[in-house]
């Protein structure tokens, strides 16, 4: 997801840049402003609230599969005391467990990076349309990811005003 990301970020800036060394306008026409991307990401009360429900549907899932391990153990206990052929039929019942945690880890983990995509691609968007508003509004030329940018004055910094707008929504 954040490779993604970096990558259109990056293909935005070259062409960006395209655009500034081969238009006809003056530099002087140009407002340029950067986000924090990170710090929004970090303090955005929908991020927050996301990963707070993920944590919990991953102690959810722990718990599920604890009880899962307990049963496994508690059939290897029991083969101990069994036969030898006895054993053999304990052994194929404790493999399908252990075939049913492998399958229930797969989906959980899946599960769980699904949800996690979801939101950021949600947060994303909202982020995208929160930044193309106040670009319009505010008669920006270019708006910036902070992270491709050696050095910045604070002036140029629109993280808190776009994490107040994205804040506001969320409430």
């Amino acid at each position: 997801m954040l490779k993604l990301m970096r990558w259109i970020m990056m293909l935005a800036i070259v062409g960006m840049i395209s655009m500034l060394f081969f238009s006809k306008l003056s530099y002087a026409e140009y407002k340029f402003g950067y986000v924090d991307i990170n710090k929004i990401f970090n303090n955005y009360q929908k991020t927050i609230e996301a990963d707070k429900a993920l944590e919990k549907k991953q102690e959810e899932k722990q718990k599920e599969r604890k009880k899962l391990v307990s049963e496994i153990r508690r059939l290897k206990d029991e083969m101990e005391l069994l036969s030898d052929e006895k054993k053999k039929e304990k052994q194929e019942e404790i493999n399908q467990n252990i075939k049913e945690l492998q399958e229930f880890d797969r989906q959980t983990r899946n599960e769980l990076l699904k949800q996690r995509d979801d939101a950021a691609k949600e947060i994303i968007e909202e982020l995208d349309k929160v930044i193309k508003e106040i670009g319009k509004k505010e008669g920006y030329t270019f708006i910036f990811n902070e992270r491709f940018i050696l050095y910045g004055e604070e002036a140029y910094d629109l993280t808190d005003k776009v994490l107040k707008i994205l804040n506001k929504k969320t409430r």
